[in-house]
């Protein structure tokens, strides 16, 4: 029994020390969690703050960028409006003065031209071009040579924006000077090294360089490629204070103009004007310059020998071997060979059928594609439904070739319809999701450059071999035309032909379309229209050519002009040159006519208005040749009197314009008034932008140091959960131990207790129960001493 008593303290202190710190630990977890909780709490709830703050901020952000971008967008409409009251002023102005002067002045040159047509110093243009600039070269020895003389150019004002701008007042981006723009054209004949002119300044350069290209022999081949090729220049611009050069434009001079030879005049110089295309946009022209160009040799010997031999010229030789190369090429003298545009137009699609079964119409995604011979295949875009409206426009450049005429006349254009929506599962086409095509014949687009292809097609599936035709399954919607590039214009020169003169309501040719079509670009890049959507508006029939009656510029051009921007309208006129402009403004020179012409125009623009109404100007213009035509001393008192009518009906004309001037200033006051007004809001909402930022920050700052608490926060709670882990390890290590004492008290001590020796039934059982007791009691840290006095008293019996 002293055994019993000494083995059972430890247990007890043990277990009971081990309950007092589980508990505490459990506590202080508990305590722990809690605090967790509230942090997290806390933290969410800062979130919540963060969130809602930057949600705001950037609200006002965007905010601030719309009014930001709609302040910029106003002051640029100002500014331009600005700068366009001002140059409209400055006009008007000066065309006061001017025609004040011619009336001053018209007595001086009544009376000088009787005298200079009695002297004859009034002489008539030369029909001839003149070989200036030529004299000084020399001959070529054992070939020959191509002398191209460029005199002067003409650069719009668009071609400053190609330089850098540079850093103005108030953070501004300002444009170059003119005088920060310099020029030269790059000039490239078959396989002669580049020519290059001498640099000018300005918009309006004068290089005044000749460029020769030798020498060569002209033989066959060459008298061919004369026939069909072309020297191909190029305007460089640089900034006078960089080295950096930018492509303006390029252009095409083609060499079959000096072709034309003729025994009167073997060695002919052809002169022009040659319209360079914008490098960014082909559409638009951005220079012009004069040249003259000729051989050094005449060629007309080789000529001769050329057609000698071939029976034909070298024209119809190109044209020959162009028809020649292959079954069905028949295309017109205008496309033969030549570089163009083809303006693929993709409408649109209906009435589409699913070509899965279950399928709705609705759930369709279709896409268009189709491939020019020679080049890359072209995708749409995808659409929703079974009706689509596309309007895809494409623009690709083919030769018209032998392949390309053996393309447009063996099958023509194939259109596939796509769904997008089908995943492709195979090979076949409902696998591919095929929803239709259509194959359109493009061979009338040879006939012409002014052919276009267009309709409604229907769209089908293949059908297997010898069935019949399929039904449609939907329908297409597409247009093909040709589209100029302006770069092969050759306007008319100084010495060339005068203005397009056609018969009312009659068709254009090529030629004189070509002139005639300059003309439009560039007043059509005043308006700030695009060539297409002018052609699209005013081809009335949609048969894709313009007739005179709607091509007529001074009615077309200025009627619309006037109703959209009265105020711009002469300046617009101005700017596009003197061929291009109002009537009056053309009709001004140096003399007699010419300024009773400035007169009688200036009586008949309608938007030069007056107290006298119409019908009076129109009678006074009839009869201002009749009254000007008399010196003043021979003049008739009807003359005198008609003339008085019409100086005061012109001195009206200048009172009023002097009106819209002083309107035209006020204009301009007033946007700048408003345009400070803007800057000083513009101001306001930046000073508020700076506000919502240093927000922005403070809540930064607040949201830094609660995450800093929170990473404290749970560094504690996982030091708390490694020492309840470490406490819940050794709890169950002491319960194991107080098990296994509970299990040897009750069963092997217990036994002993009750039965004696006689545990196990023999002695030798019990020895050995005996032993292994008192191990067991041993390792729970008994004492020697009792051990030792343990199994004698063990052994005894009970009784």
């Amino acid at each position: 029994m002293r055994a019993k008593g000494g083995i059972e303290p430890p247990a007890s202190t043990w277990a009971g020390t081990s309950a007092a710190s589980i508990e505490g630990l459990t506590r202080r977890v508990d305590t722990l969690r809690a605090d967790k909780d509230e942090l997290g709490q806390e933290l969410r709830a800062l979130q919540e703050v963060c969130q809602r703050e930057r949600d705001i901020t950037k609200d006002l952000r965007s905010m601030h960028r719309l009014d930001l971008d709609e302040l910029g967008l106003q002051i640029q409409v100002t500014m331009a409006s600005t700068e366009s009251c001002r140059k409209l002023a400055a006009d008007r102005e000066r065309r006061v003065q001017e025609m004040q002067v011619q009336l001053v002045k018209r007595r001086e040159h009544a009376q000088a031209q009787p005298a200079r047509l009695r002297d004859g110093t009034i002489q008539r243009s030369p029909d001839v071009v003149s070989e200036g600039g030529f004299s000084e070269l020399s001959d070529v020895t054992g070939g020959n040579a191509l002398d191209l003389y460029i005199t002067v150019g003409r650069v719009e004002e668009r071609a400053l924006l190609e330089l850098p701008q540079q850093q103005g007042a108030g953070a501004l981006l300002e444009v170059p000077p003119e005088g920060a723009l310099v020029t030269l054209v790059l000039a490239e004949f078959m396989h002669c090294d580049v020519g290059s002119t001498e640099t000018a300044a300005g918009l309006r350069p004068r290089y005044d360089s000749l460029l020769s290209f030798g020498p060569f022999e002209v033989g066959d081949a060459q008298v061919e490629h004369f026939a069909r090729g072309a020297v191909r220049l190029e305007l460089q611009a640089f900034s006078a204070t960089g080295t950096a050069a930018y492509v303006l434009g390029r252009a095409i001079l083609p060499l079959a103009a000096l072709l034309d030879c003729t025994p009167k005049d073997a060695n002919p110089v052809v002169a022009g004007t040659l319209c360079f295309a914008s490098e960014t946009d082909s559409r638009v022209q951005i220079a012009a310059i004069h040249y003259k160009a000729r051989w050094r040799k005449p060629i007309i010997q080789e000529l001769q020998d050329y057609t000698a031999r071939r029976g034909m010229s070298p024209a119809a030789a190109v044209a020959a071997t162009i028809y020649g190369a292959g079954a069905g090429a028949r295309a017109c003298a205008g496309l033969a060979d030549a570089a163009k545009a083809l303006l693929v137009h993709v409408v649109s699609v209906s009435g589409l059928v699913p070509s899965l079964p279950g399928m709705m119409p609705e759930q369709l995604q279709p896409y268009v594609t189709y491939e020019v011979s020679g080049h890359k295949a072209h995708f749409t875009k995808t659409m929703m439904g079974p009706n689509c409206a596309f309007e895809d426009v494409s623009r690709t450049i083919v030769r018209v070739d032998a392949d390309f005429c053996r393309w447009a006349e063996a099958g023509g254009m194939q259109l596939l319809v796509f769904d997008a929506s089908q995943p492709h599962a195979g090979p076949t086409e409902e696998q591919l999701g095929l929803l239709g095509e259509a194959r359109i014949d493009v061979s009338q687009l040879l006939t012409s450059p002014f052919a276009a292809v267009q309709g409604r097609f229907p769209l089908r599936r293949a059908a297997a071999s010898g069935a019949p035709e399929s039904p449609p399954v939907g329908y297409i919607e597409v247009s093909l035309r040709w589209h100029d590039d302006p770069s092969t214009v050759l306007a008319a020169g100084a010495g060339g032909p005068s203005a397009v003169d056609l018969d009312s309501g009659g068709l254009l040719t090529d030629e004189r379309y070509q002139v005639t079509w300059q003309r439009v670009v560039r007043r059509l890049h005043v308006l700030q229209v695009t060539p297409v959507d002018w052609f699209y508006q005013h081809d009335v029939d949609k048969d894709g050519f313009w007739s005179r009656s709607v091509l007529e510029a001074d009615q077309v051009f200025n009627r619309t002009w006037r109703v959209t921007t009265p105020f711009v309208s002469k300046m617009g006129s101005k700017r596009v040159g003197g061929s291009a402009g109002p009537a009056w403004k053309r009709q001004r020179g140096t003399g007699v006519k010419s300024k009773i012409g400035t007169i009688i125009a200036a009586l008949q623009e309608p938007g030069l208005s007056s107290e006298a109404n119409d019908a009076t100007r129109a009678m006074l213009a009839e009869g201002a040749q009749s009254a000007f035509a008399a010196a003043v001393e021979d003049r008739h008192p009807m003359q005198e009197t008609v003339a008085t009518y019409i100086k005061e009906v012109i001195s009206d004309i200048a009172q009023r314009l002097a009106v819209v001037a002083a309107e035209g200033r006020q204009a301009v006051a007033t946007a700048d008034s408003e345009l400070e007004l803007h800057k000083a809001q513009s101001q306001v909402a930046l000073d508020e932008l700076e506000e919502a930022k240093a927000r922005i920050v403070a809540k930064s700052g607040a949201l830094d140091g609660a995450s800093f608490t929170l990473g404290e926060c749970l560094q504690a709670i996982a030091s708390s959960d490694a020492e309840q882990l470490a406490h819940a390890s050794e709890r169950d290590k002491l319960d194991k131990e107080q098990s296994k004492f509970k299990a040897e008290e009750e069963e092997e001590l217990k036994a002993f207790l009750d039965q004696g020796p006689a545990v196990g039934g023999s002695e030798k059982e019990a020895k050995k129960a005996m032993e292994k007791l008192m191990k067991e009691f041993g390792k729970l840290g008994a004492e020697p001493a009792l051990l030792a006095a343990a199994p004698p008293v063990l052994f005894k019996t009970p009784e």
